[in-house]
């Protein structure tokens, strides 16, 4: 039995195999789960506020409706996890393997993803608001619907991903349309600023309509 808090490192700093073991439901919060093998586990629903998992192998894991809040996630490989519904606010994840991962409608408010690797991820409906997305790759990846305010992507990589239909050297978000080297002088930054959208699949720019881009493009 996993209790609350738990340290399931061994001696030697290895913790057990738990692939494909049950716990959904379960109250694994603060639980150090670093050197365990968690692939194909289920945690649907299960609470690790705070929990340790930090480079842990967590591939194809079903996390449905799961509270990650404040975990430690960093350079976790969680290839083609189930995260629909999931609570990542504030995570630290910074180099997450996300590959394939399903985040459809995902809270990932505050999270830090520096360098997370989310090719061919699903951030459908999801919301991303001040989340840190510096330098991670969302080549391929689906973003339509996303709440993205406040997130920053300086650095990031879309390509061929789907946001509403992008367009080189554009982003286009909902009703708006962004420009990605855009930045209003001190002001505030558009948050695709710095994003490399180059292999975008349309050549034809539309009318930026971002009001931060505009009053940058106004300028030049």
């Amino acid at each position: 039995m996993i209790l609350p808090g738990q340290d399931l490192r061994n001696t030697y700093g290895h913790g057990p195999d738990l692939s494909g073991t049950c716990y959904q439901g379960a109250d694994l919060r603060g639980v150090n789960f670093r050197g365990a093998q968690l692939d194909h586990i289920n945690l649907r629903r299960a609470h690790l506020e705070g929990a340790v998992l930090a480079a842990v192998n967590l591939t194809a894991a079903r996390c449905f409706n799961a509270s990650f809040r404040g975990a430690e996630l960093a350079h976790a490989g969680m290839y083609g996890a189930n995260l629909r519904h999931a609570d990542l606010r504030d995570v630290q994840a910074e180099g997450v393997m996300l590959d394939g991962a399903d985040l459809a409608h995902a809270d990932l408010r505050g999270g830090n993803f520096q360098d997370a690797n989310l090719v061919h991820a699903n951030f459908r409906g999801a919301d991303l608001r001040g989340a840190q997305f510096a330098y991670a790759v969302f080549d391929y990846a689906a973003l339509c619907d996303a709440k993205l305010d406040g997130a920053c992507f300086e650095d990031a990589s879309f390509m061929r991903a789907t946001i509403d239909g992008p367009a080189v050297g554009y982003v286009a978000v909902g009703n708006l349309v962004h420009r990605t080297d855009a930045r209003a002088g001190d002001g505030p930054r558009c948050p695709f600023f710095g994003a490399r959208t180059a292999e975008f699949a349309s050549t034809d720019p539309p009318v930026v309509t971002c009001l931060v881009c505009a009053q940058e493009a106004r300028r030049r």
